[in-house]
Order: C-alpha cells, then structure tokens, then sequence
C-alpha cells in the first residue's frame, strides 16, 4: 500500500468518525473521558497557559519567573498598553521559559516548540536587529496569523530569513492563547494532526484551525481543557475502530498508518520550516 493510498484510508476513517459529537464521545468512553479531564485539571489547569502558572511543578526559582510570566499576560490582555524597552527582560524571558511551561505542565511532559527560545531582542539579520517589544505589539494587535506575517515593514518579514516561520507561528499562538483562550487555542502539533484527518484543516495553517475551535459547540466551560480531552476521545475511538483495527492489523502497515496520524510527543516533532 502506497502513502497515498493510506492517507485515503485513514482520511475516510476519521471523517466518519468526526461525525460523532462530543457529548455522545463522553457518554461511549465516560471512564477514559473522566480519567482523562481529571489527570488534565491537576497537570495544566484549564489548560489555557494563564491556567497553568498555578499549576507546575515548583523549581527554586518559581516565584520569579512565575511573577514576570504574569506581568507578560497581563498586559498582553490590556488592550491599551504597548510593550516598550522596559519590557524587553520579560518578553526575553517569556520567549525562552514559554514552552518548558508547557512540559511542565503536562501529563504526557509535551512541549510544543523549543525554537521559539531563538526569538530575542536584538539578534541581526541582514543589517535589521529584531525588537522584540515591537514584534509583541504586532502580535497582540493582529487578530489573525496571516495578517500579522503579512504587516508592512513587520518583525516577521525582517527574520524570517533568520528563524524561519515555526519560531514566530508558535510565539503568535502562544501570545494569542495569552490574551484570549477563548478565540485561540494552543496549537499543539499532536492537535494539527487531528484537526488535518478528522477535519480537513490543513497542517501548519492556525487561522484555519481558530476556525475549527470557534465553530465547535458544546466544548463549555472551560472550553480548552474540553477541547483537548474531545481530540483524545477522537483517538481513542479511531484506535477502536473496526475498520482501522482490520487495516492495522499487520504491524508494519500498523507502523505506516501511526506515522502519518500520531506524533512523538517525546520529541515534537514538526516540520523544520512549516508554511
């Protein structure tokens, strides 16, 4: 069986699956959903990464840098307030602490993105040193990726030479999740490989995946931490499928199919320079 032919296979399997809601999810795996939200709650919170300042484990030096962490959310939230050179030492830090915060605060010790630690203030690039309370208030003020990537004269289209798109494609949902976790979601890797086989939203495209999780209903409270434990009984019910166990069922084809849908979380694996 080709790549191809695969990615058909599973493709079909999981829209069919998709087809089931939530609520019907929760009620087919009521101990797995249970189990699941409760290991959640106590590793990350709400899930949301203001949530999870409260929740990880405490180093020494917790206080600290929990203290410049939530100076940097709260003036992501205030509309009003513009990052300047004072603020340079804690977006400095927000950029290298950010995605150790999401291991520490995860059940399965999965970060998201170690590169995003590359942005700082003044690294060069072509005569160009980079600004980074500049490149937080584009962030904040663009609603979009796309629009932000897209900015006249913006931070992004001065480095991208150097960094690449992921640094700054995981920083923007990072920031965005900061200022509001209802609108955008984290973008874990794992999830873009779901959200691409259950419902067509291409990999690497996190416009198209706000979409998907503004346009889902019956998430509730706490609508992050419902969203993760929604794509987990998706999982779960792919793994149990009939025809996905009878396609699965020679260990190498087995291999092959895990490859294009589960990604290492060990190792977060993403592509080196997604569109």
């Amino acid at each position: 069986m080709t790549k191809k032919e695969r990615e058909k296979i599973l493709t079909a399997i999981c829209k069919r699956i998709a087809k089931s809601d939530y609520g019907l999810l929760k009620e087919n795996f009521e101990k797995e959903y249970n189990s699941r939200i409760d290991s959640d709650n106590r590793h990350s919170g709400d899930f949301t990464i203001e949530g999870r300042l409260m929740k990880r484990k405490i180093p020494k030096d917790y206080d600290e840098q929990k203290d410049w962490m939530k100076c940097v959310i709260k003036k992501l939230q205030d509309s009003s307030y513009v990052f300047d050179e004072s603020d340079i030492e804690n977006l400095n830090s927000f950029t290298s602490g950010i995605n150790y915060l999401l291991k520490r605060t995860a059940a399965s010790e999965a970060g998201m993105y170690d590169r995003v630690n590359l942005i700082k203030h003044g690294i060069a690039c072509n005569d160009h040193l980079l600004d980074i309370a500049k490149l937080f208030n584009e962030i904040k003020t663009n609603t979009t990726w796309d629009s932000f990537k897209n900015m006249e004269n913006g931070c992004y289209n001065f480095f991208f030479e150097k960094l690449k798109n992921a640094p700054f494609l995981y920083l923007f949902s990072h920031c965005k999740n900061c200022q509001n976790s209802d609108s955008f979601p984290l973008y874990y890797p794992q999830w873009q490989k779901y959200a691409q086989y259950f419902f067509s939203i291409p990999y690497n495209d996190y416009d198209k995946f706000c979409e998907h999780y503004n346009n889902l209903n019956g998430l509730g409270n706490h609508k992050l931490l419902n969203f993760s434990a929604y794509y987990y009984l998706l999982e779960l019910k792919l793994k149990q499928d009939p025809e996905y166990l009878i396609i699965t069922a020679d260990k190498k084809e087995k291999e092959e199919f895990d490859k294009l849908i589960f990604v290492d979380k060990k190792e977060n694996i993403v592509p080196a320079n997604p569109n």
